[in-house]
């Protein structure tokens, strides 16, 4: 039986029968795993208070006859407490580990992805914002490659053009030539496409909390459409912005 450490990020813990959970973990060296953690609901030393979500950990973990590990151990590096100091900010940390679960393939190595989601988590705790979640969003789907184009025409590499669309099934911004090869796509305007484009390189840049918005839809409407399903959290995190 393989034994292993691992830095780990708590993505859910649901309880198992009288005494047990189990935890799903974005780990560094092997992507995301399911771990079995035995009488974590009674055990005061090695488990009490470290299995929340969005905790940072040093894990133990140990291979099993079936697909989920064994979570033997568990050492808080970083619990990120200021996440639950208020509401729109935990729902900004849940909606990032939701995006990462789905993101995230099943034990392979992601590193980058971690190492993603560990900064967004300590950004948020310094100063939650909208702006944020743009950037982190489009940090992960770059992470996985899922990045959309949104500089140039994801049909024919052109420039937008005066009147550009994006639709999420070309993988991006589609200019006025092409516009006939995506019937589907929606108006956009420059200023959101610019938005996108600074949230890419790292800073969000915004004439109005509208052109955010409306940004923020957009790469929304591409990810439901990558996942094929619309996230749970997200829907929380507008509710709680609104």
């Amino acid at each position: 039986m393989e034994r292993f450490q691992d830095r780990a990020i708590v993505l859910s813990a649901i309880d198992y029968g009288d005494a047990d959970k189990v935890v799903q973990l974005l780990t560094r060296d092997r992507g995301r795993v399911s771990a079995f953690a035995a009488g974590a609901r009674k055990s005061r030393r090695r488990f009490q208070g470290k299995l929340e979500p969005c905790t940072l950990l040093a894990v133990h973990l140990a291979e099993r006859s079936s697909a989920m590990l064994r979570l033997d151990g568990a050492e808080v590096i970083e619990s990120f407490h200021q996440l639950r100091a208020n509401l729109p900010t935990l729902a900004r940390a849940l909606y990032a580990l939701e995006l990462s679960r789905e993101l995230a393939r099943e034990q392979a190595p992601q590193s980058e992805l971690f190492e993603c989601l560990a900064t967004h988590l300590e950004s948020l705790c310094a100063s939650a914002g909208a702006p944020q979640t743009l950037r982190f969003e489009l940090s992960a789907l770059r992470h996985v490659g899922l990045m959309p184009s949104v500089a140039r025409c994801s049909i024919c590499g052109r420039a937008p053009g005066s009147h550009p669309r994006f639709d999420p099934s070309h993988g991006g911004v589609v200019c006025d030539n092409c516009a006939f090869r995506a019937p589907r796509a929606a108006q956009v305007s420059p200023a959101v496409l610019q938005a996108l484009t600074t949230a890419q390189d790292g800073s969000v840049e915004v004439s109005s909390p509208q052109v955010l918005r409306t940004a923020r839809e957009t790469l929304s409407g591409f990810i439901s459409y990558h996942l094929r399903r619309e996230l749970k959290s997200r829907a929380f995190l507008e509710s709680v912005e609104a």
